[in-house]
């Protein structure tokens, strides 16, 4: 095999395995979905974490997204102290009930 053979084959083969990583590297294109954010809270029976509070991201009924939060957290977002994506317009949750 020639020099000038191999050289170009190197070059070949650095060509495709370039498009290949950028090709794996190029973000995936999902199609938008309207998601409904609200707060969740999840009871169990366990003397570690008898309670677990979050942001849940519904879609058709499903859960699609789920963020955990703090009590803290679950407490000053229901109450309007920090804006969250379960309740942008900073209301009172718990005035409500």
């Amino acid at each position: 095999m020639s020099k000038r053979y191999r050289k170009t084959s190197d070059f070949s083969l650095l060509a495709i395995l370039t498009v290949a990583i950028m090709a794996a590297n190029l973000p995936v294109t999902r199609s938008a979905i309207a998601v409904d954010y609200q707060l969740g809270i999840l009871l169990m029976s366990n003397y570690q974490e008898p309670v677990t509070y979050a942001v849940l991201g519904l879609h058709e009924g499903e859960i699609v997204s789920k963020s955990y939060l703090t009590q803290e957290e679950f407490i000053l977002i229901g109450t309007g102290h920090i804006r969250s994506k379960a309740n942008p317009d900073k209301s009172n949750f718990f005035s409500q009930i």
